[in-house]
C-alpha cells in the first residue's frame, strides 16, 4: 500500500473508532501495521529543514548587507531595494506552484522566504519614508500577511512562524497595554491548516511539528492574555485547558504512541499537575485574589465580559469532555478531567469563605487523587512509567509540604524512606504480573 493510502488510512480510524465501527485494539494493531510505510523517509525531511534554513540564511544575509550601506543610499534606491526581496519571493513562489507544486522542500522553502522579505519590506518602507508605528502592529500585519502564503503554498514552516508571532504580539500587547486577549482570534485563520496537515498524516513529522508549536504556544499565549484580568480566570482556564488538551489527545493521537509523538497528552498532564501544584500554596489565593478588584475595575466593560466570555468556552468545553468520557465509562480518566471542575470549586470556596486555607485543602487532595490514580492505571495496565508518575506526584505533593511545614528532619528522613519503598515495592509488582502474563 503507498503511503498516501496508508495516510488516508490514518485519517479514517478516529472516525471509525468513535463510531464502534473498528474497535479501538484492532485501530491500534492496524497503526502499528502500518507505521513504516507512514513515516517520511528521512532524506526528504532532511531536504526540507535544509532548504527552510537556506532561505532563512539568505534572507538574513541579504538585510545584514543592505544594513551595512543603507545610510548612503538615496531614497529611490531605497524603495527599490524595499521591494526587491518581497517580488523575488513572489518570483519563487510562483515558479513553486506551476513547475514544483508537489515537493514538499521547494514549498517550504519559498514560503519561507516570501515570509521573511514581506517582514522585512514592510520594517524598510517604514524606516526610509519614516511611517510611525511600533512593534505590536508591525507583528500583526506581518502575521496577517503571512496567512495567504500558508494557504496558498500548502506550507507549514510559515504557519509555525504564524504561531509564534502571535505570541509575541500578545506579549508586546500586554506589556503595551494593549488587548492581549485578541490573542485567541489570531489562532482562527491557522487552525484549518493544522486540521488538514493532520489528516493528510496523523503521526507525521509536519503534523508533529505544528502539534508541538500549536501546544507550547497556545500554553504560553493563555498566559498572556489573562495576565490582567483576575486570578480566578487564569485559574479556572489554565486547569479546564489543560484537562480539555488530555481528554483530546487520545481522540487526536494513539495512547500507544510514545509520549513525545502526542504534545496534547504530554502537554495536558504536565499542566494539571504543574497549576495544581501550585494551588496548593498560599500565595495564588491570597495575594491574587485582592488585586483582583483593583485589575478589573481597570478595564472597560467590554474587555471583561469578553474575557469572561473566553474563560467559560474553555470551562464548558472541558466539562463537556468531562460528562462525554463518564457516559463512556473512562472511568481511569476522570481524575485529570476534574481539573476545571477542581478550578471552579476552589474559585467558590475562596468567594464564599474569604480563607485561602480550604481551596489550598482541596488542591492538597486533588494531587494526592491523580498519583493514586496515575498509579492505579499503571498497576492496571502493568506499565511501569504510568505507575511511577503516579508516585512521583505523591512525592512531589509530600515533598512540597514538608518544606512548606515545620516537621523535623526525622519525620522528614521517615516520609522519604515510605516513599523510596513505595517506588520499589510497585515496580516489583508490576513485573511480577508482566512475568506470570
Amino acid at each position: 500500500m503507498s503511503r498516501r493510502n496508508v495516510e488516508w488510512l490514518y485519517g479514517q480510524l478516529p472516525d471509525l473508532v468513535e463510531n464502534q465501527i473498528v474497535p479501538e485494539d484492532v485501530a491500534e494493531k492496524i497503526r502499528t501495521y502500518y507505521e513504516p510505510q507512514s513515516q517520511q523517509k528521512p532524506r526528504s525531511v532532511a531536504l526540507i529543514i535544509c532548504g527552510v534554513l537556506g532561505s532563512l540564511l539568505i534572507g538574513l544575509g541579504i538585510i545584514l548587507l543592505l544594513a551595512h550601506n543603507w545610510n548612503q543610499l538615496s531614497r529611490p534606491v531605497r524603495t527599490v531595494i524595499c521591494f526587491a526581496p518581497l517580488l523575488l519571493g513572489q518570483a519563487l513562489a510562483a515558479w513553486t506552484l506551476l513547475k514544483q507544486r508537489g515537493s514538499i522542500a521547494w514549498q517550504e522553502s519559498s514560503s519561507t522566504f516570501l515570509m521573511a522579505a514581506i517582514g522585512a519590506s514592510i520594517a524598510l518602507i517604514g524606516q526610509t519614508y519614516n511611517i510611525p508605528g511600533d512593534m505590536e502592529s508591525f507583528i500583526l500585519v506581518w502575521m496577517l500577511l503571512t496567512i495567504p502564503i500558508v494557504y496558498l503554498l500548502g506550507a507549514s514552516v510559515p504557519a509555525v512562524f504564524y504561531l509564534i508571532g502571535s505570541v509575541c504580539w500578545a506579549g508586546y500587547a500586554r506589556w503595551g497595554a494593549g488587548h492581549a486577549m485578541f490573542y485567541w482570534l489570531l489562532l482562527v485563520p491557522v487552525l484549518p491548516h493544522i486540521y488538514l496537515a493532520y489528516r493528510r498524516s496523523p503521526g507525521g513529522f509536519r503534523s508533529l511539528s505544528l502539534f508541538w508549536v500549536f501546544t507550547i504556544t497556545l500554553i504560553i499565549g493563555t498566559g498572556m492574555a489573562l495576565e490582567y484580568y483576575g486570578s480566578q480566570q487564569w485559574i479556572l482556564a489554565y486547569l479546564s485547558l489543560f484537562s480539555s488538551l488530555y481528554l483530546l489527545s487520545d481522540r487526536v493521537f494513539s495512547r500507544s504512541l510514545f509520549a513525545l509523538k502526542n504534545p496534547l497528552f504530554l502537554g495536558g498532564t504536565i499542566g494539571v499537575a504543574v497549576v495544581s501544584l501550585i494551588l496548593t500554596y498560599r500565595f495564588p489565593w491570597s495575594h491574587l485574589f485582592a488585586t483582583y478588584s483593583y485589575f478589573e475595575e481597570s478595564k472597560p466593560l467590554w474587555i471583561n465580559a469578553y474575557a469572561y466570555s473566553v474563560v467559560g468556552v474553555l470551562f464548558v468545553v472541558s466539562q463537556f469532555l468531562l460528562a462525554r468520557i463518564i457516559v463512556t465509562r473512562k472511568l481511569e480518566k476522570v481524575p485529570f478531567a476534574l481539573a476545571g471542575f477542581v478550578g471552579a470549586l476552589g474559585i467558590v470556596l475562596m468567594w464564599a469563605s474569604n480563607r485561602d486555607i480550604l481551596p489550598m485543602l482541596l488542591f492538597n487532595a486533588y494531587l494526592l487523587v491523580l498519583g493514586i490514580g496515575a498509579m492505579r492505571i499503571g498497576i492496571t495496565e502493568k506499565s511501569l512509567g504510568k505507575a511511577n508518575v503516579g508516585l512521583l506526584i505523591m512525592a512531589i505533593l509530600i515533598i512540597a509540604r514538608f518544606f512548606d511545614s515545620h516537621l523535623s528532619f526525622t519525620y522528614r528522613g521517615m516520609a522519604f524512606i515510605l516513599i523510596g519503598v513505595g517506588f520499589l515495592v510497585t515496580n516489583l509488582i508490576i513485573k511480577r504480573r508482566m512475568a506470570t502474563q
